[in-house]
């Protein structure tokens, strides 16, 4: 890993505290973290060369990397290609955000000979558009779903199952109409606001209710 920053637990700026993970994020592979992964800041056009000079040394069939915002993005990739393995990029960007057109000239002028021989990670829709824009072509595109602990999931329902009534009621939910459940950082991003229009015109045609799981600078608005 050239970044474990987050592994043993980090402060999250959108939801404005720190956060740490219940289980091992990292167990059960051999894996190694280079001498900067402890740092969660690097700066991106500084080449690793610690970790250029391992891959350069490592036998591989297939290297993932993560966006493409890093010049060891780029020389990792050369490296990989230069050993005949595959290239994996998962993005999570889409074409959605607000970008200048210097930007956009940029990205039109890089990425395409990035992306021309890759294979292109996207979480939803909108990342999937985003390679294709670039020229990923769909043979080359692969769903990454982001991944939950199932088991864990299935053992709280069963556990929590018989308390259904009581758990609906210490929100004040007393009847059995739907229960609409918004999860994440109450952040412009995820445009909680938008939800609460589409909440207001959803509840006024049909009895239902909303709960907030989350926290961040939007809490209070």
């Amino acid at each position: 890993f050239n970044s474990a920053a987050t592994v043993s637990g980090y402060f999250d700026a959108g939801f404005g505290r720190d956060v740490t993970w219940d289980i091992d994020l990292v167990g059960g592979y051999n894996h190694v973290s280079l001498p900067r992964a402890k740092s969660e800041k690097h700066e991106n056009l500084k080449p690793n060369w610690k970790l250029l000079r391992k891959l350069a040394s490592a036998e591989m069939d297939v290297l993932w990397v993560h966006g493409y915002m890093s010049a060891n993005t780029w020389l990792a990739s050369a490296i990989a290609k230069s050993k005949n393995a595959a290239v994996l990029i998962r993005e999570e960007q889409g074409n959605i955000e607000p970008s200048s057109t210097v930007k956009k000239l940029v990205k039109r002028a890089l990425l395409p000979p990035l992306f021309s021989s890759i294979g292109g990670l996207y979480i939803g829709e909108n990342s999937r558009k985003f390679f294709r824009h670039y020229g990923v072509p769909d043979n080359r595109l692969f769903h990454a779903h982001y991944c939950v602990d199932n088991d864990f999931f299935r053992s709280r329902l069963q556990e929590l199952s018989p308390r259904r009534a009581d758990l609906r009621a210490s929100f004040g939910i007393r009847d059995t109409a739907p229960v609409i459940l918004f999860s994440g950082k109450l952040i412009d991003k995820k445009r909680p606001q938008l939800l609460l229009e589409a909440f207001h015109k959803v509840s006024s045609a049909t009895e239902c209710h909303l709960l907030v799981a989350g926290d961040g600078p939007l809490r209070n608005c």
